[in-house]
């Protein structure tokens, strides 16, 4: 399995913690290591589970940053041109030898065994939008690397996250606000951004209706009891792109009888 560490050139600390699943260990002033370590037998999925996805930036320097849409599965790590957009690049999970965070800021370096991207190059500098943004990003690569080792197996699958416009009518007209939705199988969540805490839930055993609106990029859901902060019982969605719309229904659409998916007359 690939290791997950930690840099810190501020850090004079020694030390070790070992408990059953994995090992903490900081072996010198700038490197902290979180191994995951290999049993005797694999439990591997029978496809790839969907553990992450989001917008980071390529660090290349100032001229060549690149604004990508990265996901990380349970076999692989890929990005592509833009959400739900055209995929340029992808490599396996187990040719990932280490994730290096890069503690104090948003960044983090991914080293591979392979080249991996249009540069051909084995390493990658990755920012992300917040460190708690990354922090989430780490955290998926520890779960992806413990769902390999038979460690792991989630306990809800997520289908698809993202940035979505939420509209909502005011006495003072239409509100847009920017929110970071989350499906999973058992539920539909939204926050105010990514890592945010939830400010709105609904088990999908409640989602009553999925409505697809004339608009190209518009849909709304609605539930059985009070979903959004301000009480409301549906939600209304804008979608970036139709692409990206046409995503979000196709995974509603995986958890929802048809019957419930209510398309323009």
């Amino acid at each position: 399995s690939f290791i997950v560490s930690r840099e810190n050139i501020a850090c004079c600390t020694f030390l070790c913690v070992s408990p059953a699943s994995t090992s903490l260990t900081f072996i010198s002033t700038r490197h902290a290591y979180i191994h995951l370590h290999t049993h005797t037998h694999t439990v591997t999925p029978h496809e790839s589970a969907f553990l992450m996805p989001g917008y980071l930036f390529k660090l290349r320097g100032t001229v060549m940053n690149k604004k990508r849409w990265f996901v990380l599965t349970t076999t692989e790590f890929k990005y592509l041109d833009d959400n739900a957009g055209t995929l340029i690049a992808r490599v396996a999970l187990e040719d990932i030898d280490d994730v290096i965070d890069l503690v104090g800021s948003a960044r983090f370096h991914v080293s591979t065994k392979c080249a991996f991207g249009q540069s051909q190059r084995s390493e990658m500098l990755l920012r992300s939008a917040s460190i708690e943004s990354k922090q989430k990003w780490l955290n998926a690569f520890l779960l992806a690397s413990s769902i390999r080792d038979g460690q792991i197996v989630p306990a809800d699958e997520l289908l698809t996250e993202g940035y979505i416009t939420k509209v909502q009518s005011t006495a003072g007209g239409i509100s847009n606000t920017h929110r970071w939705f989350r499906l999973t199988r058992s539920q539909l969540s939204y926050a105010r951004s990514e890592a945010g805490d939830v400010m709105g839930a609904t088990p999908i055993a409640d989602i009553v209706q999925v409505t697809i609106l004339r608009t190209k990029l518009d849909f709304t859901v609605s539930s059985a009891k009070a979903f959004t902060a301000s009480g409301s019982f549906e939600v209304w969605c804008r979608c970036s792109s139709e692409l990206v719309r046409a995503k979000w229904l196709m995974a509603l659409a995986k958890l929802l009888p048809k019957e419930k998916i209510i398309t323009p007359s």
